[in-house]
């Protein structure tokens, strides 16, 4: 599965950031894969980019499909969109086209 993790500002909303690198998520424990829980010493941490730093280059259309309050994560897989909310609440819909 991959993920695309950002920064979001709490306040207006937009996403100020994209996650480019860092630490491992999961680990492979036997065949399943598990949470990395990082040792009391620490982990190395994620590196994010400012959207400022790309945003110029692209041109995306968005079409307001619907509100999405408190999402927290996002991820596609198999062609569904699933997205996690602040009350640990798992959400999913086809794309729209």
């Amino acid at each position: 599965m991959e993920v695309i993790r950002g920064h979001l500002n709490s306040d207006t909303h937009e996403v100020e950031g994209i996650l480019v690198r860092g630490e491992a998520d999961f680990v492979q424990q036997g065949t399943c894969p598990v949470s990395l829980v990082c040792p009391t010493t620490g982990c190395r941490g994620e590196d994010c980019t400012r959207t400022t730093e790309f945003a110029q280059f692209i041109e995306l259309q968005w079409d307001h499909i619907s509100h999405a309050n408190d999402v927290v994560a996002m991820a596609a897989i198999n062609g569904k969109l699933f997205a996690a909310t602040r009350d640990n609440r798992l959400w999913w819909r086809d794309p729209v086209r």
